[in-house]
Formats: structure tokens, sequence, C-alpha cells
């Protein structure tokens, strides 16, 4: 099973990104084959070297401004067994209206198979 984890209030500036990194690491056992963040529209995933949480959030910056959510996920497979960054997760869809981010970001514990069913139902662009 993958771990998900995450943290909101009702401020960017007050999202605690060291719990947020304390629970990631803790989730390590429950998914290490990638992982992955998603705050202010933005994904970003670890693949390869820094599949492990613990390495994945080395010199990186983290630091929501626009909305109060910070959510991630370690990945342990269990369809799309391949390890890119098209099945990584958190994984997006739509574009913003600035064009720089997604419009929606997801993560989820389980296998989705009607993806892009859905998308086609509620008129999402998918790139997967």
């Amino acid at each position: 099973m993958c771990g998900i984890f995450g943290n909101i209030t009702n401020n960017p500036s007050k999202i605690d990104v060291s719990s947020v990194n304390i629970l990631g690491i803790y989730n390590i056992e429950r998914g290490k084959q990638s992982c992955g963040l998603t705050w202010d529209g933005e994904i970003q995933h670890g693949i390869d070297k820094d599949k492990l949480y613990i390495d994945f959030i080395k010199n990186r910056s983290i630091k929501p401004k626009y909305f109060p959510t910070i959510f991630g996920h370690t990945r342990q497979a269990s369809a799309g067994n391949l390890i890119t960054v098209d099945n990584a997760h958190p994984f997006g869809y739509g574009v913003s209206k600035d064009g720089n981010s997604f419009e929606f970001t997801f993560v989820h514990n389980g296998t989705l198979k009607n993806h892009k069913e859905l998308a086609k139902k509620y008129g999402i662009e998918t790139s997967v």
C-alpha cells in the first residue's frame, strides 16, 4: 500500500513543512518506488536516485505561497509497475489559468482503472 500524507491550514504561511516531511519519512515503508509532493498547483516527483522521500527532500525548497494545502505520496505500485514521472504521484489534470501549474492535483491509494473515462466525462485533458 502507498502512503498519503499532508497538511491543510487556513493560511499558506502556516503550513508546517517540517511535519509534512516527517510524515513523508514515516511513509517510506509504505512506498519505496517513487514519491512526490504537490503545493500551489505544482507537482514535484522523486524517482531514481531520489525515489525515497528522505532523499527527495534534500536540498529542495518547499514553500507554499498561494494555497494552504500541501500533500504527498510514497508509491508502492499495484499497476503501472514502470517507475516513471507519468505514473508517480501526485498527478495532475487540466492547466491552470496562468498556464504554469495544474488545475487539479490528486493522489490515491489503490488502482484507478478508469481515469481516462473519468477525465473524458468531466472534460479534463489528460497526458497519460
